[in-house]
């Protein structure tokens, strides 16, 4: 058994809502997000192609880069905003505008500046590394996922935690 690891740097804002310091407003990270994997080496003499890893994963995360995320699960829906009535039945199936009813204020995005995240309760490093792991060990055989925030700042989800948890993913 051998471990391979990629990493991708992706730029992304969010809203720490209901966190009590400045995080709790809209701010943005150059975030690091390393993904390791486990399998056996293959005739080739690799567990698995770096290049296709990449490409994988890369999909399945398409559209983060430069992008707000938002959590989906939010007790208030997102809302369409539509600028005509004859906009509205256009709006509900795919609204020009994303709100986010935040603690302090509610904040109004143009929705393909947005990624739903559903499934999590804040987007905090935490929660992205745990949904993560959860995507992609649908696909990958997948033994961790590291998301920094900062050089000094990072949350891990792992296999042993993964196989701990009730599968709600």
């Amino acid at each position: 058994m051998s471990l391979i690891s990629v990493s991708f740097r992706w730029h992304m804002a969010h809203i720490l809502d209901l966190h009590f310091s400045p995080c709790a407003r809209l701010h943005g990270h150059s975030y690091n997000i390393e993904v390791q994997l486990s399998g056996e080496v293959n005739k080739d003499g690799m567990v698995m192609d770096f290049g296709e890893v990449k490409d994988i994963i890369s999909n399945k995360f398409d559209g983060w880069d430069h992008r707000v995320l938002l959590p989906w699960n939010k007790t208030g829906p997102y809302l369409g905003f539509c600028t005509t009535p004859e906009e509205k039945a256009e709006q509900m199936m795919e609204p020009k505008y994303m709100s986010f009813a935040a603690e302090h204020g509610t904040y109004i995005f143009p929705a393909i500046d947005c990624v739903l995240i559903p499934d999590i309760k804040n987007t905090t490093a935490e929660e992205l590394s745990r949904y993560m792991f959860g995507r992609i060990t649908e696909i990958l055989p997948v033994t961790k996922v590291i998301v920094r925030e900062t050089e000094s700042n990072y949350a891990e989800y792992n296999r042993l935690m993964y196989d701990g948890e009730t599968r709600t993913l």
